[in-house]
């Protein structure tokens, strides 16, 4: 037996799902940082690299999730 669950979430309601913030204010700042480096001539990878410091924690737990799902996926095929 093959049963198959399709699940249509916004990315707002996935954040609530999980208890992640809605860091959209931050994103915000950060755009206007790069847009106003862009335009002033001083952007660089270093200053681009240090703005993003704060998003690879959020980058590292999604990507945690993620594998965790997918070995429950592989794990419910393996007993079918």
């Amino acid at each position: 037996m093959k049963i198959n669950i399709s699940i249509e979430v916004t990315p707002e309601e996935v954040r609530e799902i999980f208890g992640m913030p809605n860091l959209t204010k931050v994103q915000q700042m950060v755009l206007e940082k790069i847009s106003k480096g862009v335009e002033s001539g001083t952007l660089d990878a270093t200053t681009i690299t240090q703005m993003m410091g704060p998003f690879k924690l959020g980058q590292q737990v999604m990507e945690t999730l993620l594998n965790n799902f997918e070995n429950v996926v592989k794990s419910s095929q393996k007993k079918t």
